[in-house]
């Protein structure tokens, strides 16, 4: 038995529109669910890579952010629906990657010439 997902009523299993309110039945309403759960993905994608970007000085915020944005964005865009949200988090989080090794690299070069080794 399949049960409409607008109305409600009871439908055979081989109903494809429910006779009740004409909404459509079977693969289609899967689909939707399925592209709800890539949306959630691909959100926190860009979510992630937005925060990563910005805060690039926070380096124990902007760090996991960025590479939680990279894995949620190579997930969301695996599962078969290529999603733009996904992708722009994933370019975010990888140039926030970028952004943070270069810091990281300019300080401990700073830190080297502030405070040269005594031997």
């Amino acid at each position: 038995m399949k049960y409409c997902s607008k109305c409600g009523a009871a439908n055979h299993d081989k109903t494809v529109v429910c006779p009740k309110c004409g909404h459509q039945i079977g693969t289609a309403n899967i689909s939707s669910s399925e592209t709800k759960k890539n949306n959630g993905l691909a959100v926190s994608s860009l979510v992630l890579g937005i925060i990563g970007i910005i805060s690039p000085y926070l380096i124990w915020l902007s760090l996991p952010c960025s590479i939680l944005a990279v894995v949620f964005g190579v997930v969301a865009n695996g599962r078969g629906q290529r999603s733009g949200m996904a992708t722009a988090g994933f370019i975010l989080g990888i140039i926030s990657l970028v952004i943070l090794s270069v810091i990281i690299v300019l300080a401990i070069a700073a830190i080297r010439v502030a405070f040269p080794p005594l031997w």
